[in-house]
């Protein structure tokens, strides 16, 4: 009875590192297509992609940025003071200063 105990006891230990090699990397979880997958917004994907981008020192572009030139670059710009919702590609997007600055209004 002993003997059995024992052997279904090394077999449960073996079974169960098995299932210990299926687990997720932390680089798998920070994914933004993980994220997404679990049901947390886009903006948070990307926020933790240029996170990712700005500690190993890259440049982070969005897929979907579009340069302005000339006059919609103002008018652009005008829409953007009218309307606090619209994205200016300032967020995430700025140095850190302990004093305020005439662009933190």
């Amino acid at each position: 009875m002993k003997n059995k105990f024992l052997i279904i006891g090394i077999l449960g230990l073996i079974a169960s590192q098995t299932f210990v090699s299926a687990e997720l990397t932390v680089d798998q979880t920070s994914s933004s297509e993980y994220l997404m997958n679990r049901g947390y917004s886009p903006l948070l994907g990307e926020m933790v992609d240029k996170t990712k981008m700005n500690i190993s020192g890259l440049e982070y572009q969005r897929p979907e940025q579009t340069e302005y030139t000339g006059f919609k670059k103002w008018v652009r710009n005008v829409f953007i003071y009218l309307d606090p919702a619209l994205e200016n590609d300032t967020f995430m997007n700025h140095d850190i200063t302990p004093t305020p600055q005439i662009d933190d209004l």
